[in-house]
């Protein structure tokens, strides 16, 4: 089984590397002080809520919005929200 701290290294690994391909300049230190706080703020659960609000997701996803942003899409959703008759 890989441990958590082999996974973040491969992860950075990827990163960088792909930074590279693409030549997006890459602040490392930065990169570093950035996977720290996912890690930080997630645990090992990809998945994370957020407890005010109730909505999920995924645990990088999540880092990315602020209430407002959520309450924005929450309310895009019940626009096009639809009734799922499917039978399974």
């Amino acid at each position: 089984m890989t441990k958590p701290e082999d996974q973040t290294l491969e992860a950075r690994k990827r990163i960088v590397e792909s930074a590279g391909r693409f030549k997006v300049q890459l602040n490392e230190e930065e990169l570093d002080r950035w996977m720290k706080s996912i890690t930080e703020a997630t645990g090992d659960s990809d998945i994370v809520v957020d407890k005010e609000t109730g909505v999920f997701g995924h645990k990088v996803t999540m880092l990315d919005f602020n209430p407002q942003e959520l309450a924005r899409f929450r309310a895009i959703g019940k626009i096009v929200e639809f009734e799922d008759t499917s039978v399974f």
